[in-house]
């Protein structure tokens, strides 16, 4: 007997995704990490100011080069998948902060780039004062 939150899909077998949650998760396909970007940036347009969007922009480029060619298993760039997660919560009207950790969630289990990181002008301390403002 399937558990009582299964769903059953269209194929006949079941799940305890919800489809709409796994269909919110899951990157379009065809579509490269740039152009979910900008789908990202036009939604975060209606609310975010131009500071705001250039440093989303930041957050893109370095987690695009901090993962590089890196590949999920479904082949897909690495880096769709935080892009993916910041358009989620820029859907719900998060605010900078969040969408920057959103893009750069698995930068640091991947890649240590530590002066790459001070070039740019990213520095540990920034992010860890961000992070606090959030768990506030």
């Amino acid at each position: 007997m399937p558990p009582k939150n299964a769903i059953q899909n269209l194929s006949g077998s079941t799940t305890s995704i919800d489809p709409f949650i796994a269909a919110a998760t899951t990157a379009p396909q065809g579509f490269s990490a740039e152009e979910r970007f900008e789908a990202l940036l036009e939604l975060a347009s209606g609310y975010l100011n131009e500071d705001e969007l250039a440093l989303l922009k930041r957050a893109f480029a370095f987690a695009s080069e901090a993962h590089g060619d890196q590949k999920r298993k479904s082949g897909e760039p690495f880096v769709i998948h935080p892009v993916e997660v910041a358009i989620i919560l820029a859907d719900l009207r998060m605010d900078v902060e969040v969408l920057c950790a959103a893009l750069l969630h698995d930068t640091g289990r991947r890649i240590v780039l530590a002066a790459d990181r001070r070039a740019r002008g990213w520095r540990h301390e920034d992010l860890e004062d961000r992070g606090r403002r959030f768990e506030r």
